[in-house]
Order: C-alpha cells, then structure tokens, then sequence
C-alpha cells in the first residue's frame, strides 16, 4: 500500500506544471586570484537588469568540491564602498549595486536603475571573500 501511495504522489506531482521566470539577473562571473601561500580571493559579479525586482541579498555562500574529495565554502559580502574604474569612481546606489549602463552621460539620468522610465540599465554587484584552500590534491 505504502508504495502505491508513493508511485501516485510522484505521479500526480509530475502531472503539475510550474512557471518561473526570472527576468532580472542577466549574467554573473566567478573569479579568483592568489594571494599568496594558500589563500585565494574569489569575486563574483552579478549583473540585474534595473527593469526586474531589487536584488536584496548582502552576503552570499558559494560551495565547491575539488575532484579528491575536499569542500570548501567561501562566504561573500555585497562591495558597499566606492569603486575605481578606468580612472571613475563608481558610487553605489542606495541598492549597493554599481550603475554600469551602456548609455551616453545625457541620458544616464533617465536610465530605470536611476529611477526613470526612460531607457533599459543594468546594475553590477559586487561580492567578494578570502577563503584557505590548504589541501590541494595530489596526483
């Protein structure tokens, strides 16, 4: 009986149809660098269309397994400071993301991340965190 009832459950829960969408997140990277020794910083960059929901998130947890059994988990925290780029010094909005919109200066104030209607903008966050990998796998 107990698995007649299961076989049903997963019947009548593969017959449901579920829609989601995600319009926001356009695009992230993951990145690291070597500090030195054995610590290693990571930086992920998550790019939201400014047309979709805020992104709320401060921190973020990333996992990885390496091919010899280890784990790590590194803890990232949203960038909230000023940022320098190519020269610029990039401001956070009140969201703590970084206007990164391709559009010409004239019309940056009309842009949707600056809270116009006008034209399409993106918005960068930046997360970043250090993380110990001391057992690298030996061949």
């Amino acid at each position: 009986m107990r698995l007649v009832t299961k076989i049903l459950v997963l019947f009548f829960a593969l017959l449901l149809q579920f829609e989601v969408i995600a319009s926001h997140i356009a695009g992230a990277d993951l990145t690291y660098r070597h500090i030195q020794g054995d610590t290693f910083e990571f930086q992920l960059n998550v790019f939201r269309n400014c047309g979709g929901n805020i992104y709320p998130h401060t921190r973020l947890s990333v996992y990885g397994e390496s091919s010899c059994g280890d784990t790590l988990a590194i803890t990232l925290i949203k960038k909230t400071s000023s940022l320098k780029l190519r020269g610029e010094t990039l401001i956070p909005n009140s969201s703590g993301g970084f206007d990164v919109s391709q559009l010409c200066s004239s019309s940056m104030a009309q842009n949707r991340c600056m809270g116009g209607s006008s034209f399409p903008s993106m918005e960068q966050y930046i997360f970043e965190g250090r993380a110990l990998i001391a057992n690298p796998c030996s061949l």
